[in-house]
C-alpha cells in the first residue's frame, strides 16, 4: 500500500528502511537461495519502537495518499501476526 507516484522507488525506499532498520538490528532477514525474494522481521526479545519512532514519518512520507489502505491492512493482519513483531517482506526489484 505506497503511493502510486514513483511507486518503484517509494516500494525501493520502504523495503530498505524495514530492512537496515528494523529487520537487520532488530530481527531476522531471509534472502531467498536465487536472492530475488526477501523476508525481514523483527523478533519478540527486540524492542524496535525506537526505530519505528525515528522512521515513522519516512515511511508515512512512502505511504503517501495510501494512508486508509495501507491502515487497514494493517488492521486486518495484525490478529495473525505473532506477538512481538513486525515483518515487511517482498520480490527484489529488478536492478536493486
Amino acid at each position: 500500500m505506497i503511493a502510486a507516484d514513483e511507486h518503484e522507488a517509494r516500494v525501493r525506499r520502504f523495503q530498505e528502511l524495514c530492512l537496515t532498520r528494523i529487520a537487520v538490528p532488530y530481527g531476522r532477514v531471509w534472502v531467498a537461495e536465487d536472492g530475488l525474494a526477501v523476508a525481514a522481521w523483527s523478533v519478540p526479545d527486540q524492542d524496535p519502537s525506537p526505530a519505528f519512532a525515528e522512521i515513522g514519518p519516512l515511511l508515512g512520507e512512502l505511504i503517501g495518499d495510501r494512508r486508509s489502505a495501507f491502515d487497514t491492512a494493517e488492521q486486518d493482519v495484525e490478529p495473525h501476526r505473532p506477538a512481538g513483531t513486525a515483518a515487511c517482506g517482498g520480490r527484489l526489484i529488478a536492478g536493486s
